[in-house]
């Protein structure tokens, strides 16, 4: 699967969460919310990353943080690797 592939299965995990979180309440909205930011975040990183060059690993770990912290994981995720990289 090329990279629209991935684009497009992002897009439509992210358009299904909204969906499920506009008849969610209270603590299950705020999950959905992250769930939603962090995904997208890291959804347009890397499709970004053919023209910025820079691209975030798609792995268990990473869609863990971008999930629970929402888009300030996706900007530690991304100094991260800006970081760390040799």
């Amino acid at each position: 699967m090329g990279m629209e592939g991935y684009g497009m299965l992002a897009i439509g995990a992210i358009l299904a969460v909204l969906v499920c979180m506009r008849f969610a309440k209270g603590i299950l909205k705020s999950i959905g919310f992250s769930l939603a930011t962090g995904w997208g975040s890291m959804a347009l990183v890397n499709l970004a990353a053919a023209v910025t060059g820079v691209g975030l690993p798609v792995n268990l770990c990473s869609l863990a943080v971008s999930g629970v912290l929402g888009l300030p994981g996706v900007v530690l995720l991304f100094l991260m690797n800006l970081i760390c990289a040799v």
